[in-house]
């Protein structure tokens, strides 16, 4: 495990210890210790950096001014990711309580920093609230970046976020994002960005919708040898299937946003 490199997440379980997990620097992925089996693929830190749903994220307060921030002022930040994503959604603490099966006293100490949630309860958090977790978490991991950024900003502002995210994309995701923009797939990649900012833009039921007609056309293609260009990067069915399944449950239960965690295979180094 020489190319492993050990390294806390951010999560805090209840006796404030940090979880530990090994860091792989070529793909960006997190492994169980002892082990090379992926454990995180969508929330680490190199692995999956996205741009915010602007909007959706209210500037979280810093008292740094700066300076080097103590443990206590980080673990108070860290505590505005579950009072802002929960007041986002307008449930109460007690409904939270109830659907993630704990005390209110619980909820309301992780969000005054007194604890905070382990990996999995910060993933069932987001879940319960049928949010995308990412843009709360960058805004706290990367706050002169992420935090309460908008489309009003300055373009300078814009591309310093934008260079931070593509800067620390996995190889993998780098080359998606190539055949995407440059691949000889015959689609202009203007013309691909206006239908994606489209696409976002539509109901979780329509994107559920298309996803899946993309999913089925992709594999019935595939079967019949008239996919355009295979020899280039092939998409990760597994998260694709996924999220539909996520998206679906969430368009029924008419929420905006859902969360997914899946098992991705190591990306071998070039």
């Amino acid at each position: 495990m020489d190319d492993l490199s050990a390294i806390s997440f951010p999560f805090y379980e209840n006796t404030r210890k940090m979880r530990t997990f090994f860091l792989d620097k070529a793909t960006g992925h997190f492994y169980n210790r002892g082990n090379r089996e992926i454990c995180y693929h969508v929330w680490p830190v190199n692995a999956s950096k996205i741009f915010p749903k602007v909007g959706r994220v209210r500037q979280m307060k810093s008292s740094t001014s700066g300076k080097t921030e103590t443990i206590e002022e980080r673990r108070k930040r860290f505590s505005q990711v579950w009072s802002l994503s929960r007041a986002d959604v307008g449930k109460t603490q007690a409904e939270m309580a109830k659907e993630l099966g704990i005390s209110v006293k619980t909820v309301q100490n992780w969000e005054n920093g007194v604890t905070s949630p382990d990996l999995f309860t910060g993933c069932e958090w987001f879940r319960v609230l049928g949010l995308n977790p990412l843009p709360y978490y960058l805004a706290y991991l990367f706050p002169e970046y992420f935090d309460g950024i908008a489309p009003e900003d300055t373009d300078d502002t814009i591309g310093k976020a934008l260079m931070q995210l593509v800067g620390n994309m996995t190889p993998g995701e780098k080359r998606e994002l190539l055949y995407i923009t440059a691949g000889r797939h015959g689609s202009p990649w203007y013309s691909l960005l206006q239908l994606f900012t489209a696409h976002c833009h539509l109901s979780m039921k329509s994107r559920v919708s298309i996803a899946r007609a993309v999913l089925e056309s992709y594999e019935m293609e595939k079967e019949t040898g008239e996919l355009v260009c295979p020899d280039n990067i092939a998409p990760d069915l597994t998260i694709l299937r996924d999220s539909i399944e996520q998206g679906k449950k969430a368009a029924i239960g008419k929420r905006s946003g859902y969360t997914t965690i899946v098992t991705r295979k190591k990306e071998t180094k070039s």
